[in-house]
């Protein structure tokens, strides 16, 4: 019980931490999806006794891949790469995605014209709760046969830091019509992952 509440405790603060950033693709089982890899990653703690454990201390990396949205998916919108580095000594974080052909690989809505990549940079602790989200936001792209440049989305944590990072990517879809963009809230394909997770 006690650890069951250890990690409603660190979904609710995962959750909470990456809300400007998954608004508008989160669904109604995340949360539920969230809490059971939670206790995944609560079981890999070898530091501490059973009844004890502690999601902090154990494998983060387990969180790699996790999808915010459903059914729209970042991997069912975007087929390409992306990797990231995470510099500790100098706080410096960035997300990349190589160059790509956005109606080749990415998947959008038929009023769709732009596509847009967001990073967000989370630096948190489950145990004090202590959270900093910080959102990069790249061009509004062209939904064409257009190849586009590599994409580096670029953000900080704290500089020397041993607290985890987590790294998310996320795709949005806007409509421009006579010069004006209108945001596509369709949860079909607005989507976030977490990418990667630096852990100490």
């Amino acid at each position: 019980m006690s650890e069951f509440a250890t990690v409603a405790k660190a979904a609710k603060l995962l959750r909470e931490a990456t809300l400007k950033l998954v608004a508008n693709v989160s669904n109604s089982d995340m949360s539920l999806r969230l809490r059971s890899l939670l206790f995944k990653v609560i079981k890999t703690d070898t530091t501490h006794p059973r009844g004890s454990r502690i999601v902090g201390d154990g494998d983060l990396n387990m969180l790699t891949g996790f999808e915010f949205g459903k059914p729209g998916t970042f991997k069912s919108s975007f087929s390409g790469q992306y990797s990231s580095v995470v510099d500790r000594p100098n706080g410096d974080v960035t997300l990349s995605i190589p160059a790509f052909t956005p109606k080749l690989e990415v998947k959008a809505p038929q009023t769709a014209t732009h596509i847009q990549f967001h990073a967000g940079i989370l630096e948190l602790n489950f145990e004090t709760g202590m959270n900093k989200l910080e959102i990069v936001s790249g061009n509004k792209i062209p939904w064409d046969n257009n190849e586009v440049a590599q994409i580096d989305l670029r953000a900080s944590v704290a500089p020397g830091t041993t607290n985890p990072v987590v790294i998310l990517a996320g795709i949005e879809y806007w409509l421009e019509t006579n010069g004006q963009y209108y945001q596509i809230k369709d949860q079909g394909y607005n989507s976030a992952i977490v990418a990667a997770v630096s852990q100490v």
